[in-house]
């Protein structure tokens, strides 16, 4: 399994409980970069430390369920002064002392099985914590990116305000020169008081975001924080492989795969409940007028007892809670189950999304650059002809506000595409290795490590690693079958017959192989003269083909006519086509 291989590898750096390095240390040496507040909010965030003292406390449990295979040795010591009155004693002292032991030999598999249970959940605990950190530093990175996008907003919503201002200045000269008209002036307020109110939205953004940034990692956000850019790192080719690294090394699912062994261990503890208990007893005592007074008795003695006895208890009735025990038992890991399936899910809608969003957003940057550039370009020429009377005040400020408005386009998607990368890497499970966060010390030993190793991932039975549809895709595949319809049909019948349904059988069976449908249609060629008869025999056998298809599990869209311009004349009701644009595998 993936994730095994990253656990010694990735280690909570700077965690508390591990080294304790604090971001400020760091920061007196270097520039104070993304990386660093993350790895400030793992050693401050109580997720994370939540997460690893449950870890600590599983483990815990599982060392009080071993205690059952070893024997229990317990020491019995009593004194107490007794009185009666049916003989000439009155009153007398009795003293005990005993020490017994205790060696479980049979309980119905019941400590086999509670280790096994607290076992699994020990390593559940260890996965949720692994979950704990990558989510917490997914947060960290992207609050910390978020506050040097509205960094960089606010400085943009600054100088076009400062921009307005300047355009503000040179109309009031205009105005108070008499050559300038009240008109223009009343029109620029308005601009600059847009662009004012601007300003105060992202400056209020800014000081939400840093808010933000204060609860995750736990200290005010520095002067200068350095974004660290993921978009270099390499990701998988295809979404399909996305979603297979990520059900091989995500934790969260991991921990869920593993919460249904632990669930099942639970099963084998209630059903110990139908065997009998079979224990080793041995004990030896000394006691002191605990026994029967007679004439051979010295109340001042003390006499000495020890047995060894094999002692069996076998419950033969109990009301039927062992057996509602069982069934809750059986529940929980169905329970269990549809939580791995949920999670699984989840993963799989997480993984697609930021995936998509890196392709599309890599594409669309493109365009905002060229965009933000032309803007640029256009308001520098506004303004220089504004300057000579050949540009209106209108013209220079839309080109100002096209120019804004396209910077903060810009630097909404360079900034969304990293955070996009960030997700993908958090949904494989290799955010931390990405961002450099390494070492050797762990919280946990080689034997946990053995132990993952048995993590059992098959995510096809859960939820099968398929995607929607989407055009940027490289294995996106049209292809246009033709069929003629005498392999279909009998002569003058739109009912489909033996042999056309074997053909279109065949067809389904084609693109069930080579890749997921994602659209489909049915087309059919008329010629221009051909009769009504036909023409609604050619539909009508067109409609019958895709109803086939549908019944059969094929999405068709629609059907629709082909004119003459669209393809080759073909005799009427002679062809069928069906267009089918599908994902390869």
């Amino acid at each position: 399994m993936r994730l095994v291989t990253r656990l010694k590898g990735t280690v909570i750096a700077c965690l508390a409980a591990t080294c304790g390095l604090g971001a400020n240390a760091l920061a007196q040496e270097q520039s104070y970069n993304s990386r660093d507040a993350v790895i400030t909010a793992l050693d401050y965030n109580p997720q994370v430390r939540e997460a690893l003292h449950s870890f600590h406390a599983a483990d815990h449990n599982v060392g009080t369920a071993r205690g059952n295979y070893f024997p229990s040795v317990d020491l019995t010591a009593g004194t107490g002064k007794m009185e009666r009155d049916y003989d000439d004693r009155d009153d007398y002292t009795t003293n005990r002392a005993e020490i017994s032991v205790t060696q479980l030999l049979f309980n119905g598999f019941r400590t086999v099985g509670e280790v096994s249970q607290l076992d699994g959940l020990r390593q559940v605990r260890y996965l949720e914590f692994l979950d704990s950190v990558d989510n917490v530093a997914l947060e960290a990175f992207t609050i910390a990116e978020h506050l040097v996008r509205y960094r960089k907003l606010l400085d943009l919503a600054r100088d076009n305000y400062d921009e307005h201002l300047d355009v503000k200045i040179q109309i009031q000269d205009r105005v108070d020169q008499g050559v300038g008209r009240r008109a223009d002036l009343d029109q620029v307020d308005a601009r600059v008081a847009l662009a004012e109110s601007n300003l105060i939205t992202e400056a209020s953004n800014l000081h939400d975001v840093t808010a933000k940034y204060l609860r995750l990692v736990g200290e005010l956000p520095p002067q200068l924080l350095v974004p660290v850019d993921l978009t270099e790192q390499n990701l998988p080719a295809d979404i399909k492989q996305v979603l297979y690294a990520a059900y091989q090394g995500n934790p969260g699912f991991h921990a869920a795969v593993k919460n249904i062994s632990a669930a099942h261990a639970s099963v084998k503890v209630e059903r110990s409940n139908y065997y009998p208990k079979l224990e080793l007893r041995a004990r030896y005592g000394t006691e002191q007028n605990l026994g029967v007074f007679d004439d051979r008795y010295d109340p001042d003695d003390f006499g000495n007892e020890g047995a060894v006895e094999l002692a069996l208890t076998y419950n033969l009735f109990n009301g039927g809670s062992d057996r509602a025990a069982v069934k809750r038992s059986l529940a929980e890991v169905d329970a269990a189950k549809d939580q791995r399936d949920q999670a699984c899910i989840n993963l799989r809608q997480t993984a697609q999304i930021s995936y998509n969003n890196t392709k599309q957003l890599a594409d669309q940057l493109v365009s905002l650059r060229n965009h933000r550039d032309a803007s640029n370009r256009v308001r520098a020429a506004y303004n220089e002809q504004f300057q000579i009377g050949q540009r209106s005040l209108l013209d220079l400020l839309d080109a100002e506000n096209e120019y804004f408005q396209s910077s903060r386009a810009l630097v909404n998607g360079e900034h969304d595409l990293n955070i996009a990368y960030a997700e993908v890497l958090e949904s494989t499970g290799d955010l931390l290795a990405a961002l450099e966060i390494t070492g050797e010390r762990m919280p946990l030993n080689d034997e946990l490590d053995e132990d993952l190793a048995d993590v059992s991932v098959e995510p096809d039975s859960a939820c099968p690693a398929i995607a929607p549809g989407a055009d940027h895709a490289s294995n996106l595949v049209s292809e246009v079958v033709s069929l003629q319809m005498t392999e279909l049909f009998t002569d003058n019948s739109s009912v489909i017959s033996e042999a056309g349904k074997t053909r279109l059988n065949d067809f389904l069976a084609r693109f069930a192989r080579e890749g997921t449908v994602a659209a489909a249609w049915v087309n059919y060629s008329l010629s221009p003269s051909s009769s009504v008869v036909n023409q609604s025999m050619a539909a009508s056998r067109a409609t019958a083909v895709r109803d086939y298809l549908v019944i059969n599990g094929m999405e068709v869209a629609k059907v629709k006519q082909s004119g003459s311009q669209d393809s080759p004349v073909q005799p009427a009701t002679d062809l069928v086509e069906i267009t089918v644009r599908y994902v390869s595998h």
